[in-house]
């Protein structure tokens, strides 16, 4: 009995000594093997930046735009004479009484503007009075006009009023009134010369008068009664 005690002490002794390890040797924990495996990086995931391309702004242009043509003196070949309608005015601007006129209007017909200022000139050629006869007078001129050519002793009177330069571009237009007392004897034709021009614009007399002691009053252009 004693001696199977001793045995498994002893089998005990060397089992503990068989696990202990050596003196001085101390184990250590194995770090785990780093991996050295490069992970492919995926080139269609990565974009280059875009780049914008430089904007370069355009050359400003040196050239200067185009100016409009200066703007002449109306002459009659840049004008187009009409009359308005034939009314009655009660005033002729200076105060007087007169009792009838009309517009005398010019349209720039050029290309170009051309500039009107001023008080019209107007002379009245002839009479529009048909010469009577008996039926039975021989006279060739009987039933014919008395007179185209003289020009008619008809005064103009130039009506106060702001006698501004008028800029009249291709196709406008402006006008001055012609004002007369009540005459029932006709011109037969009236030249009407804007300032600044020599050559009249022929046109017929209508109902401008030669009346004696008839005085057409003119309005400045641009200006209207």
């Amino acid at each position: 009995m004693y001696r199977l005690i001793s045995c498994a002490l002893l089998l005990l002794v060397v089992v503990g000594c068989a696990a202990r390890p050596p003196r001085g040797v101390v184990d250590e924990p194995v770090a785990a093997a780093e991996s050295t495996v490069d992970t492919p990086v995926s080139t269609s995931s990565v974009q280059p930046s875009a780049r914008k391309p430089p904007t370069s702004s355009a050359p400003k242009s040196t050239t200067p735009p185009p100016q409009r043509p200066p703007a002449h003196p109306c002459r009659h070949t840049d004008l187009r004479f009409d009359r308005g309608p034939f009314r009655q005015i009660e005033f002729g601007g200076d105060g007087s009484l007169v009792t009838a006129g009309m517009d005398f209007q010019f349209t720039n017909t050029g290309a170009t503007p051309c500039t009107l200022q001023g008080w019209l000139t107007i002379k009245v050629i002839g009479e529009a009075t048909i010469k009577g006869c008996a039926i039975s007078d021989p006279d060739p001129t009987c039933g014919q006009l008395i007179d185209t050519t003289s020009v008619k002793n008809v005064p103009t009177t130039r009506l106060p009023g702001n006698a501004a330069t008028v800029t009249l571009a291709p196709g406008q237009q402006t006008a001055a009134t012609v004002a007369w007392p009540h005459c029932p004897m006709r011109g037969y034709e009236i030249q009407v010369v804007v300032p600044g021009d020599a050559t009249p614009i022929v046109a017929p007399a209508g109902q401008v008068p030669v009346c004696a002691g008839t005085v057409l009053k003119i309005t400045p252009l641009g200006t209207t009664l």
